[in-house]
C-alpha cells in the first residue's frame, strides 16, 4: 500500500506545480468591453509542435472579469492553436491560418499571441 502512495504523491505535487504555473502566467491579450467586462487570454500550455509547418502547439485559456476584477467566467474548453515563428510567421486556429502583422499590440489576439511566443523570451 505504501508503495502506491509513494508513487502518487510526487505525481500530485507535479500536477499542482503545473496548475500553479499556468494560473500565474500573465495574459498575452486583454480585451475590454463597454460594460467594464475584461476578457484575458492566457497560454495554458506550450510545447514543440510535431506538425512540420509549425514551431509550437499552444493551448489558450479565457477568463472573463467584471469591473471590480472578480472572475465571472473561466472557459474550461481547450482552444488549440499552432504557431510558426519563422518567416513568414503564422498562427493557425482550426482550418484558418493568419499571418500576423506588425500592428499595434492589443489590437489583435493572434498578433499578440505570435509576439508573446516568438518575440519574447520563453520561461
Amino acid at each position: 500500500m505504501w508503495s502506491h502512495t509513494a508513487s502518487i504523491v510526487p505525481l500530485a505535487i507535479a500536477l499542482s506545480a503545473v496548475q500553479a504555473q499556468s494560473a500565474e502566467r500573465p495574459p498575452f491579450h486583454v480585451s475590454r468591453f463597454q460594460d467594464d467586462v475584461t476578457v484575458n487570454l492566457t497560454v495554458t500550455s506550450l510545447q514543440t509542435s510535431p506538425i512540420r509547418d509549425y514551431d509550437f502547439d499552444v493551448t489558450i485559456g479565457l477568463t472573463e472579469l467584471d469591473s471590480a476584477g472578480s472572475i465571472k467566467f473561466i472557459d474550461q474548453g481547450n482552444h488549440d492553436v499552432h504557431v510558426k515563428c519563422g518567416d513568414p510567421g503564422k498562427v493557425a486556429v482550426g482550418d484558418a491560418v493568419y499571418v500576423p502583422t506588425n500592428g499595434v499590440p492589443g489590437a489583435d489576439w493572434k498578433g499578440d499571441l505570435f509576439r508573446s511566443i516568438c518575440l519574447s523570451p520563453l520561461s
